[in-house]
């Protein structure tokens, strides 16, 4: 059993896949910059990007973020929104 309500916190991560070609700094700005001008996401602790993995053909990405208990679902749809537009 996991307690997701403990905490006053949740972390979301999205999972992403990009091609192996892409630039992964580029992308990190892409997605900091969401968060970061998003309401809801939480600056303490910094939202942060993570290479899960790397194959021949993509690159595995996690980009973690963070929001209050009442907020979470609401950033998170906001969140993925924001990310697919952006990187669109």
């Amino acid at each position: 059993i996991i307690n997701l309500s403990r905490f006053p916190t949740r972390r979301f991560d999205c999972i992403l896949s990009v091609s192996a070609q892409s630039d992964v700094a580029k992308i990190r700005n892409i997605l900091l910059k969401q968060a970061n001008g998003e309401r809801l996401c939480l600056q303490n602790p910094l939202p942060f990007l993570e290479v899960q993995e790397i194959t021949d053909t993509a690159v595995h990405l996690q980009f973690s973020v963070w929001a209050m208990q009442e907020n979470y679902t609401r950033m998170k749809n906001i969140i993925q929104e924001k990310i697919l537009n952006a990187l669109n």
